[in-house]
């Protein structure tokens, strides 16, 4: 990929790295719409993605307008004029026209059709897309060359850029599904335009949402919610294109910021602490050894399955049919979707990413359970430098750790993982633990009392919040099992934590 980006570069093209879902891998690659990368930014970039695809800047930066023909949504190329044109990974085809002043980014302009100038970018050949659409399908494939021509005039005379005013009578009285999008975005930039600040949230988009009624059909909520704050983010952050920083009161970028959907796991204890899971969070189980971690992550994702929200699991610790004997404990069934790969890779970290990735395409929401923290640090053999790994193992841990969160994040799933507590009463080896998690909580179990006793210790459990980002309040919670379940306080453990642990209760927790 890297030759062919070079080969890009070397005929005037502004080339991006991209990953396999056609994101940018740069955080911010905005400069590269008006100047070219050196060839050691493009060196150093697919050092880093070596298998990253490759994206061309389009408009005056590049010299070309591309028109995207979308064939699954209903696009055709007739009537386009021959040019440079690649087949898509979906099957559709990007027609490479001589640069049109005046054109940006477009969608939906004609049934199936995009455009792609000045402010955008599109995958080129040979790359090879693999993602998931919003409905969880599969989407993805090869780009590849289908007519090597130079490029043409653009055919402005199809689409009369520029030349006609909107007529928002007719648009405001509903569009065509293959007309909405781009609709939706005049229409919230119409009203934004023309309506003070402070009528923004009450009226503008109660008049979007109106306006959307109308449309044949409807669009979707959430998708329309995401457009409206897109255009009041453009209205507000508006910059000239050589612009980079904008600073503004933080009250007015809370309100332009889409906030986390919150969950209810139906673990009527954790609920009630958490008030709901965020979708996007990482959580830690702590608790020493033999204290209950994997029976409590078995009860959450029982929970979880329970509420309509499969569980991906990765048990390192317990082989996957003593697992499963935990979950039919539960009364779960056999088709209960709680989900494991078939085989655990030496790779782990990549393998669970992997993982979550092809589970996203038929699930868009789950909960990943890891079992446990310490099994995904680097694997030890005779190459391995174990000074170097004794040295750094807090690193390592606090490292992946951090990486589970940032794929929590980005893939907007829950993802749970069990560690231990060391003798100090903290989690064991490192801190950076605790810090990258959203939620930490500690599991305690109570020793067993009776002189005849096998167990060493009871079913008595204090699962307690160490963090519990946003609220920062730190509940306590006396738990017990039954059924291979964590059920809430018995009488006997509240006593237990009032008068032997010296606990105060306020309300349903303890402080």
């Amino acid at each position: 990929m890297k030759n062919n980006a070079l080969e890009y570069l070397k005929k005037g093209k502004s080339v991006i790295p991209l990953k396999p879902d056609k994101r940018p891998y740069l955080s911010e690659w905005r400069e590269y719409q008006t100047r070219k990368p050196t060839e050691s930014e493009i060196e150093d970039w697919w050092s880093r993605w070596p298998h990253a695809n490759i994206g061309i800047v389009t408009g005056k930066v590049s010299g070309i307008t591309v028109i995207d023909v979308d064939s699954g949504s209903g696009g055709t190329t007739d009537g386009l004029p021959p040019t440079l044109v690649a087949k898509t990974g979906n099957g559709g085809w990007h027609y490479y026209y001589q640069y049109e002043p005046g054109v940006t980014i477009g969608a939906g302009l004609r049934q199936g059709i995009d455009f792609r100038g000045d402010g955008g970018y599109v995958v080129a050949p040979p790359s090879i897309t693999d993602y998931a659409d919003k409905n969880g399908k599969k989407r993805g494939g090869k780009y590849e060359w289908s007519l090597l021509e130079e490029p043409q005039p653009f055919p402005t005379e199809l689409f009369q850029i520029n030349k006609t005013q909107k007529d928002w009578k007719k648009l405001l009285a509903g569009v065509p599904e293959g007309m909405r999008n781009q609709t939706a975005a005049s229409v919230a930039g119409k009203l934004i335009s023309s309506l003070p600040r402070s009528d923004w949230e009450s009226v503008a988009w109660t008049l979007l949402l109106s306006w959307n009624k109308n449309n044949t059909p409807p669009g979707d909520e959430g998708e329309l919610r995401r457009t409206f704050e897109s255009i009041l983010k453009k209205h507000v952050l508006g910059l000239p294109q050589e612009e980079e920083i904008k600073i503004v009161l933080m009250s007015e970028a809370a309100r332009l910021q889409a906030k986390s959907e919150r969950v209810m796991t139906g673990f009527a204890p954790i609920d009630e602490a958490t008030k709901g899971l965020a979708r996007g969070s990482s959580v830690v189980i702590a608790a020493p050894s033999g204290h209950g971690k994997t029976a409590f992550m078995v009860s959450w994702s029982y929970h979880f399955i329970q509420s309509g929200i499969p569980c991906l699991w990765f048990s390192y610790e317990e082989n996957v049919a003593d697992i499963w004997e935990r979950f039919k404990l539960t009364g779960l069934k056999d088709n209960a979707p709680s989900l494991v790969p078939l085989d655990l890779a030496d790779n782990k970290l990549n393998y669970i990413e992997q993982a979550i990735k092809i589970q996203k395409q038929t699930t868009p929401s789950f909960a990943v359970f890891i079992d446990q923290l310490s099994y995904l640090a680097p694997k030890v053999d005779e190459n391995t430098d174990i000074n170097r790994i004794q040295t750094n193992y807090a690193l390592y841990l606090g490292k992946i750790a951090d990486q589970l969160k940032i794929m929590a994040k980005e893939h907007q799933i829950f993802i749970i993982f069990a560690h231990q507590l060391g003798r100090s009463g903290e989690v064991a080896y490192s801190d950076m633990i605790k810090h990258a998690a959203d939620k930490v909580i500690y599991i305690v179990r109570i020793p067993a009392k009776e002189e005849n006793s096998t167990e060493e210790f009871s079913d008595k459990t204090m699962v307690m919040f160490k963090k519990n980002r946003p609220w920062g309040s730190r509940p306590r919670i006396p738990m017990t099992v039954k059924g291979g379940l964590f059920v809430k306080m018995e009488d006997e453990l509240v006593k237990y934590a009032t008068e032997t642990l010296g606990w105060k209760q306020t309300n349903n927790f303890f402080e």
